[in-house]
């Protein structure tokens, strides 16, 4: 079983976050407060997004016993590069191998920037609003929005100059296959779910069976699009929740996470 793991998975998995707390202890005759570092369960509010995190545990063990091999590539690791330290303490998928998949078209072929940040950006709305300094068509919206917009002379254009370009194989059959990724964006309302797109036109193109997330918009819109007598484009990869794939396979009973609400751990605790 080959899964993509989308970045709100990784994120998800890490279930602790890093509190302090006072405790008092014995110094001579006194008591003494002193600060101890340690963990406590991050909680959502939202009650069945909380079942999913916690699913995420199931998976990592299925991961560690060789049922299951996970894959990112280089755009959801432009994404990762986007989200705070990780904790790796409790995190059900910290030992697990991460393998590398190809990207259906690598944006430094087309996009080349020494600005780092630049390639980090997604380019949407929140860093038109907040980070207007990094935004560029070398971010990932505008290089996503310029590719479903080329047509048959420019591919044609590009395919021709592959080896100045440094294209492959995989990549000229993704041009070749562009008009599926083009079909799975205009499915969307909106330019900021067409990242999601681009992972599912990874996924389809390594063969990958499952794509894995904790975001509803894309798991939605690949069954409507399934739902469609009338759509010339079939999904082969499935697109679901942690909870949604468990069952499919046919899981029922789910792992306990290894860290309970409401307690706390010390960094010992967490190393046991």
């Amino acid at each position: 079983m080959k899964i993509l793991l989308d970045n709100s998975i990784l994120s998800g998995a890490e279930l602790a976050e890093s509190v302090i707390t006072e405790k008092l202890v014995p110094w001579g005759d006194i008591q003494q407060k002193i600060d101890i570092h340690g963990f406590r369960k991050k909680v959502h509010k939202d009650t069945n997004k909380q079942k999913e995190i916690d699913a995420i545990c199931t998976i990592g063990r299925l991961i560690k016993e060789g049922k299951a091999t996970v894959y990112s590539y280089n755009e959801l690791d432009f994404e990762a590069s986007r989200r705070s330290v990780t904790i790796k303490e409790f995190n059900p998928l910290a030992d697990c191998e991460l393998k590398r998949c190809a990207s259906p078209i690598e944006r430094s072929k087309f996009r080349q920037t020494i600005n780092f940040f630049e390639y980090m950006a997604k380019g949407g709305k929140n860093d038109k609003k907040y980070n207007s300094e990094n935004v560029s068509t070398f971010n990932q919206i505008p290089f996503i929005t310029w590719l479903i917009g080329l047509q048959e002379e420019s591919i044609n254009k590009f395919i021709e100059k592959k080896e100045i370009l440094g294209l492959s194989d995989f990549e000229i059959e993704s041009l070749n296959n562009i008009e599926w990724f083009k079909y799975i964006c205009s499915r969307f309302d909106t330019a900021e779910n067409y990242p999601d797109a681009f992972h599912l036109w990874a996924a389809e193109r390594n063969n990958i069976n499952v794509f894995l997330t904790l975001e509803k918009k894309l798991p939605n819109t690949v069954k409507s699009i399934k739902n469609s007598k009338n759509s010339k484009f079939s999904i082969k990869t499935k697109v679901c929740k942690p909870i949604e794939f468990l069952n499919s396979i046919g899981i029922i009973e789910l792992d306990e996470p290894p860290i309970a609400e409401g307690e706390f751990y010390t960094y010992m605790e967490a190393h046991k």
